[in-house]
């Protein structure tokens, strides 16, 4: 025979034959003829007893309704282990009480009763692994669905920050963009019309052979960036203060925001202090001007 065939065929053949035999020692047996008679006079002798004034009625462990004393009724209460002992010792009961060691043993081993007793203390066994892994495992969705909402949370969250992120940047790169346009625009536009530049009227200040106060320098650096930015197309208005035309952020200082600041302080230092631009602050100016030749020249490219 094949091992596809032989193989499936042995396990199912010894499956089959174990279950049979489990099945066998816990399920009840039909009760024998000898254990039937031998329970038949058991019942005989105890009723003799009973009548010559053994145990009276009162005595019975069950009611004719089926429940146990104080009114709890054997198919609502839940079986384990307890209540599977206490049914056998109320089932016993009424014989223990003859103190008779011999008929308390034959009405626990004869006919139907070890198998009663086995399955009464398997079904009790079941229903309480039933119990245990029943809470076990409703614990275990309770911690996996709490896992997976956490889960779907932080995914929530990474999702959102991540779109709001790539968002927040290619605003950005757009902005960027947007920017280099314009600013290759108004190049290519004051190429096309050299004349209407006003930055282009601006020499170099420092390449005259007159020397030129702070003051004056500072004034003349203050009017050449406000040409630079009207060229480019970000005029001052005339109702901003230099401060408040700088942290407005124009686009033609984009980039240039430090050294815009840096000439602002000092004009409203000069124009409204009442006192005089040092010759200390020589060297700055004139590295505001490179600047500022430096950044028309990039924006010529």
């Amino acid at each position: 025979m094949p091992d596809r065939v032989g193989l499936p065929w042995l396990s199912a053949g010894f499956l089959a034959t174990t279950l049979a035999i489990v099945a066998a020692f816990f399920l009840p047996q039909a009760p024998t003829v000898s254990g039937l008679y031998v329970r038949t006079r058991i019942q005989a002798v105890y009723r003799g007893w009973q009548h010559k004034g053994g145990l009276p009625d009162s005595a019975k462990p069950f009611s004719s309704d089926g429940t146990l004393p104080g009114g709890k009724s054997l198919q609502t209460e839940k079986l384990d282990g307890e209540k599977a002992l206490q049914i056998l010792d109320k089932r016993y009961e009424i014989l223990d009480k003859l103190n008779d060691p011999y008929l308390s043993y034959i009405a626990r081993n004869t006919g139907i009763e070890p198998e009663y007793r086995n399955t009464l203390l398997l079904a009790a066994a079941a229903n309480e692994t039933f119990g245990a892994v029943f809470s076990a495992v409703i614990k275990i969705i309770f911690v996996i669905t709490a896992a997976a909402v956490l889960a779907m949370f932080f995914l929530m969250i990474t999702s959102a920050w991540g779109g709001t992120r790539r968002v927040f940047l290619k605003k950005q790169r757009q902005k960027k963009e947007d920017k280099g346009a314009r600013r290759k625009e108004a190049a290519k536009k004051l190429k096309e019309r050299p004349a209407a530049s006003r930055f282009r009227q601006f020499a170099d200040p420092f390449a005259a052979a007159a020397r030129r106060d702070g003051d004056a320098l500072v004034r003349y650096m203050w009017e050449a960036m406000l040409a630079w930015c009207y060229d480019y197309g970000s005029p001052c208005p005339a109702d901003k203060t230099p401060f408040e035309f700088v942290k407005s952020k124009p686009d033609a200082l984009d980039g240039f925001e430090e050294h815009a600041l840096y000439i602002a302080r000092l004009f409203t230092f000069s124009e409204y202090s009442g006192e005089k631009v040092g010759d200390e602050e020589i060297p700055s100016l004139k590295k505001f001007w490179t600047s500022l030749c430096a950044l028309t020249r990039i924006s010529d490219k």
